[in-house]
């Protein structure tokens, strides 16, 4: 199982140590992410953000849709302007 390569739209990360979730656009690096000073995990609350490669790479994981809890599927939801399995990006592929 991998990520797609293609036509993805959309990434999901998980940030372990603040254990956020962060939907990024791949070709614009504009983002999805948690109100950090907010941080409850039980209610998310999202804002629009600029996001940089390297934040990605020292400090997140690729995530899948499934991987996420409900609270967080249902916020990010609203975000969404098509159903999540449209988004290439959001699921492991098979390989």
């Amino acid at each position: 199982m991998g990520w797609a390569k293609k036509n993805e739209g959309l990434r999901l990360y998980y940030e372990p140590k603040a254990k956020t979730y962060l939907l990024v656009d791949p070709e614009s690096m504009d983002g999805i992410g948690e109100v950090m000073i907010h941080n409850d995990p039980e209610r998310p609350m999202l804002a629009t953000t600029g996001v940089s490669h390297a934040h990605l790479y020292r400090k997140c994981r690729r995530a899948s849709w499934d991987d996420m809890p409900p609270v967080w599927k249902t916020a990010m939801l609203y975000w969404l302007d098509k159903n999540p399995k449209e988004y290439r990006g959001l699921w492991r592929i098979a390989s």
